[in-house]
């Protein structure tokens, strides 16, 4: 009897899987988690990002000024006029000082971009009965800067001399056109030996209404100094001059020219009447002049 080995067809629905198609399924595989990890990361990043700007938004805002909360507080100074502005200023130093209104004129120097120092004329506080220089700038300061204004580097400086000198500091501060000044002094001596009274006083105000017409004048003066205009009659004018920041004075007249200003005298003593007369100067111009070969006064 002979054996025999049945075979059987494979049936319809068994395939068999080759190589090239199981690497092609991995593959998919890995693509389909790589996508996935992306997405992933990016929502975390977006997650992370929207955290880092809430937290900024809620974040307070830092003062402007780094130091103590001072005791005068924001209020609409720049809608002020700048005498307004010395009263805002005296009520709120009366407080903890004792102030005053100044004495004499309300005036101050301020040096310009062009390096020509003119008038501004406002008005000023003093503070009186203390010492307290520094904490009443900090605060003084503190508000300026809350209200908008800004420090002015070229017009602030400060002196200490010797044991025997004056020590005074002046902080200036600026918002268009009103200009302002913190000045202090202490340490003045007398010839006796003797301390005057310290001080303190706060300017504020406008230029000068001159200096439109001073402004014409100036490019043919030396700059670094303060100048000021009295009066203008036609081609002629005078004014005062002074060192700046502080002291000295003289005063001046000038002549145009050929659309040039010539300044033909600068001094404290009355003006010779042979340059009134070689420059046909007007009267309104000087108050009187000197005669040179008699020695007298010409009114």
């Amino acid at each position: 009897m002979v054996e025999t080995t049945e075979t059987f067809p494979p049936e319809e629905n068994q395939t068999q899987e080759t190589p090239s198609a199981k690497t092609t399924k991995e593959q998919n595989w890995w693509k389909i988690g790589f996508f996935v990890l992306v997405f992933l990361l990016l929502i975390v990043s977006a997650s992370f990002g929207y955290f880092l700007v809430s937290m900024r938004q809620n974040r307070p805002e830092e003062p402007l000024i780094p130091s103590t909360t001072p005791t005068i507080k924001p209020t609409s100074l720049i809608q002020l006029t700048p005498e307004e502005m010395v009263e805002e200023i005296k009520n709120k130093l009366s407080e903890n000082f004792s102030v005053k209104d100044c004495d004499g004129l309300k005036e101050f120097s301020w040096q310009r971009e062009d390096k020509y120092a003119i008038k501004v004329k406002g008005g000023c506080v003093e503070v009186y009965q203390t010492e307290e220089f520094e904490k009443i700038n900090d605060e003084v300061g503190a508000y300026l800067l809350q209200n908008d204004f800004i420090k002015n580097s070229r017009n602030s400086y400060s002196y200490d001399s010797y044991d025997t000198g004056p020590k005074f500091n002046t902080l200036a501060f600026e918002n268009n056109q009103i200009k302002c000044l913190a000045n202090w002094r202490k340490g003045f001596v007398n010839p006796g030996g003797v301390y005057e009274v310290s001080y303190y006083v706060f300017y504020c105000g406008l230029y000068d209404q001159q200096n439109d017409s001073l402004s014409e004048i100036l490019p043919f003066f030396e700059t670094g100094r303060g100048y000021s205009l009295e009066k203008m009659v036609e081609n002629y004018a005078h004014g005062g001059e002074w060192s700046f920041p502080c002291c000295g004075g003289a005063y001046w007249i000038a002549v145009k020219e050929n659309n040039q200003w010539n300044r033909i005298y600068r001094g404290q003593d009355i003006i010779s009447c042979e340059i009134v007369d070689k420059y046909q100067i007007p009267k309104d111009i000087y108050e009187n002049c000197f005669e040179d070969n008699s020695g007298t006064q010409r009114f």
